[in-house]
């Protein structure tokens, strides 16, 4: 049988989905969400800004979700309409057929994305990709430059040779849960910019 669900068990898939609830209560303008069906499954977006105006496409971090947008969308959307994608596979509202089933690769992400923009209509857009989403952007640019306008990667990464090695950091970070080795993960991970480690841990007095 085909496991659809990326969650161990339906408790943590709720309470993930109560999280992504209560940022997009906090989106800054007004929006409408949207389901796109696709050969992996069904994507979720957030559109939001001027209905005539340029597309833009916004592709998140990974493990992130569209919502991670929301600190953008209020002087971008007033000169774009804006889609902001959950990447499929990762925490958010998109949902696999088949969780053993998914975009695996770049050229793969590229013909989901386009199947997306055929979807909503769109001919020709603007991408911005942060890390993972800038590897997802670049790779619909290269497989079909005619429907990229203008194409902005925030940090772009994607897999690369030492991403176990990444991947075991963060691992280590949660499995010992000292002050230190938590406070150095992120700062590895999001630098020292005060704004923006205040949204990561808003209880913390130790930056």
């Amino acid at each position: 049988m085909k496991k659809h669900s990326i969650y161990s068990t339906p408790q943590i898939e709720e309470q993930m989905m109560s999280i992504y609830e209560e940022k997009l209560e906090s989106w800054p303008v007004p929006y409408e969400t949207r389901y796109v069906e696709t050969s992996y499954g069904k994507m979720h977006i957030i559109i939001c800004g001027q209905e005539d105006a340029p597309p833009m496409m916004l592709y998140n971090a990974g493990q992130m979700a569209g919502w991670s947008w929301i600190t953008n969308v209020d002087a971008w959307r007033k000169e774009y309409r804006i889609y902001a994608v959950d990447t499929i596979g990762e925490p958010g509202r998109s949902k696999l057929n088949d969780i053993n089933t998914f975009p695996s690769n770049g050229p793969e992400q590229a013909d989901l994305q386009l199947e997306i923009l055929d979807a909503l209509g769109l001919d020709e857009v603007i991408i911005v990709g942060a890390s993972n989403g800038g590897f997802i952007g670049a790779h619909v640019a290269i497989a079909y430059p005619e429907r990229v306008n203008k194409l902005a990667l925030l940090g772009p990464m994607g897999l690369t040779p030492n991403t176990n090695e990444n991947i075991m950091r963060i691992i280590f970070a949660q499995m010992l849960p000292l002050k230190m080795v938590q406070d150095s993960t992120i700062h590895w991970s999001f630098g020292y910019d005060p704004d923006l480690l205040e949204q990561i841990d808003p209880g913390s007095d130790s930056f």
